[in-house]
């Protein structure tokens, strides 16, 4: 026990020990390697080749979906033309409204049926995205056609239609413009009734 009269200052305690250098360093956080230039830039070739690839690969997708489809609804229509045959029909005409207007009149460019003598299109329409076009269709068109359009609703793709019907080499190719009726309903069926019956009549007499 020391002496509390003596003044002589006792022994100094060591200072603690400097921390390691080296365990110090190992408590600080790694430093992130700086990436290499080459490693974050992206490749424009590669990025527009794999785009190239996911295109080709969508449109080849698409054209197999629309195969598909189209062998589908072509087998209704010889279906339905196989019916008539059955059935001792005087004459075939293929009616089509909207976008079935399109497929009849693709079933016969890519079909031969010698039985169907017309086509009849009403209020044509294309499906979305449809390779080849009604347009590119219609010079091709080896039956007797008419197209019947309603003039109270300008459509540009009906003009189209005409001018491309003068490119063609069958046996003709008609538009018809009928008048939408106030109310529509039965007024407008009578009509288009008529208007499609005295049209296949017509050329019948011929």
């Amino acid at each position: 026990m020391p002496d509390p009269l003596d003044n002589t200052p006792g022994a100094r305690e060591p200072d603690a020990a400097p921390a390691d250098a080296n365990t110090a360093k190992a408590t600080e956080a790694p430093k992130e390697k700086p990436k290499d230039a080459t490693e974050t830039a992206k490749d424009p070739a590669a990025e527009a080749e794999a785009l190239a690839a996911a295109e080709t690969a969508k449109a080849a997708a698409d054209e197999e979906l629309n195969k598909a489809q189209a062998e589908r609804i072509f087998a209704r229509i010889e279906a339905a033309i196989s019916f008539a045959q059955q059935n001792k029909a005087r004459s075939i005409v293929l009616i089509g409204h909207s976008s079935g207007a399109y497929w009849a009149a693709r079933f016969l460019n890519e079909r031969t049926s010698p039985v169907v003598q017309k086509l009849v299109m009403l209020a044509a329409r294309e499906p979305l995205n449809a390779k080849p076009s009604l347009l590119d269709m219609v010079p091709q068109l080896k039956v007797k056609a008419v197209d019947f359009i309603y003039k109270n609703s300008p459509d540009e793709a009906a003009k189209a239609r005409l001018q491309a019907s003068k490119r063609a080499k069958g046996p003709g190719f008609t538009q018809i413009a009928l008048i939408n009726i106030a109310g529509g309903g039965d007024a407008e069926q009578e009509q288009l009734f008529r208007r499609v019956r005295g049209w296949i009549d017509a050329k019948e007499e011929k």
